[in-house]
């Protein structure tokens, strides 16, 4: 079974240790990750970020117990327990199945799983660009024509640049 928990971030190797220790045995865990670029001091740092930001999604047969759910509640670095995880399984495997659909070679997910055909404005979350929002003018298969400010541009759909649409 699967469930979905808000950690802290600075805790996250200690909760996986208690998890392992409670459970008798290695969970199965899902933290969906995206490589990005920023700019700092004229050079190009890469970094690499989770996209549920403190959440992690983590499977053990086990997690039927409600035992078991109630001593995980109280481990250090774990601040809850999504409710309503046992009635939500087959979406959480769709969001899981998704994310995996998009990974690239690495392992990270790539922007086309934040495209949305339906979006008129975006937000930059990596390159020159960074957080900068932007206005969709035209969309095409391998491309979107954007405007930043008074600037109008294009941006290939295969570029190394995330954006999500706002």
């Amino acid at each position: 079974m699967w469930i979905i928990a808000k950690y802290k971030i600075n805790e996250l190797a200690f909760l996986k240790n208690k998890f392992k220790e409670i459970l008798g045995n290695e969970p199965e865990y899902f933290i969906p990750e995206i490589k990005y670029n920023k700019i700092i001091k004229k050079k190009f740092k890469t970094f690499k970020k989770s996209i549920l930001e403190g959440y992690l999604i983590c499977f053990h047969s086990k997690f039927n117990n409600k035992e078991i759910i109630n001593n995980l509640k109280y481990t250090r670095g774990l601040k809850c327990i999504l409710e309503g995880f046992k009635n939500s399984q087959d979406e959480i495997s769709n969001f899981i199945e998704r994310c995996k659909n998009y990974e690239d070679k690495e392992g990270f997910i790539n922007q086309d799983f934040f495209s949305d055909e339906n979006f008129n404005k975006g937000k930059f979350v990596s390159g020159p660009f960074t957080s900068l929002i932007f206005e969709v003018l035209s969309k095409q298969s391998d491309k979107i024509e954007i405007l930043i400010g008074k600037y109008k541009t294009t941006i290939s759909k295969k570029s190394n640049f995330l954006y999500r649409p706002i």
